[in-house]
């Protein structure tokens, strides 16, 4: 475990898990760089690689020019803020 000013980061069941004020925040995922969908763009197969393995629903993003358009990436709905905003009813 490695706290970081009152929060903590756990290892539990083979993933970190982030923890403010001690409740379980987020999980961190450490991509191998084997998702290869976006020519040229290592960075943005490495957010599709981290959506995957963390099982996300979406991908919340405002990158217009390699994310947004595949709209899915095996079954993550790919989405930008303002759509998931209204998605959540805020």
């Amino acid at each position: 475990m490695v706290h970081i000013q009152g929060n903590s980061l756990v290892h539990y069941e083979g993933n970190w898990v982030v923890h403010i004020d001690g409740n379980p925040t987020a999980d961190v995922y450490d991509p191998k760089g084997t998702v290869k969908v976006i020519p040229k763009s290592h960075g943005d197969n490495l957010v599709l690689e981290t959506a995957w393995i963390g099982r996300a629903k979406y991908l919340v993003t405002g990158d217009k020019q390699h994310l947004l358009p595949l709209k899915v990436f095996r079954n993550i709905k790919i989405i930008e803020p303002g759509y998931f905003v209204s998605i959540l009813r805020i």
